[in-house]
């Protein structure tokens, strides 16, 4: 482990770890194939934490798409933090900036194919920048909604 308390992978290689309270989830890759990856899996939230987590993590675009897509508010609300979740675990290793939920957001999301695309809200280092659109995937359980993003080599 970093002194951020990040993973530290072998010589070669990229991942991301994410863990519940009775799951723990790991995916490696080659650099020579991946730039990175960041996955995340996270219970569906409770319906009294739902507006909290709203408030955390969800913009005026994203309350929108949630209003217009056939989800529940509480597994929709559980997806945005998830995927903010791996998106961050996804470009940190490469920027080595921390950047909060409200820095980027879901700019679609298709619950048929179960991908979505993140929008990057802010410049960062590496060469991210304010506009940028990232390809992530999605599933969704009765219990969890696992999120994961990566950045081809």
């Amino acid at each position: 482990m970093a002194a951020d308390r990040s993973p530290v992978w072998p010589q070669g290689y990229v991942g991301s770890i994410t863990h519940t309270d009775d799951l723990l989830g790991v995916a490696v890759a080659r650099r020579k194939d991946f730039r990175s990856i960041g996955i995340d899996a996270e219970a569906i939230i409770q319906p009294e934490t739902t507006a909290e987590i709203d408030e955390l993590c969800m913009s005026e675009r994203e309350r929108s798409l949630r209003d217009s897509v056939e989800i529940d508010h509480q597994t929709f609300s559980s997806l945005c933090f998830s995927a903010k979740e791996s998106f961050f675990k996804c470009l940190y290793p490469l920027t080595g900036v921390w950047f909060d939920f409200q820095d980027a957001e879901i700019a679609s999301f298709d619950p048929d194919l179960q991908l979505l695309q993140m929008r990057l809200l802010r410049d960062l280092a590496s060469g991210f920048r304010q506009g940028q659109v990232f390809g992530g995937a999605f599933r969704c359980t009765e219990r969890r909604v696992y999120t994961a993003f990566a950045l081809p080599a």
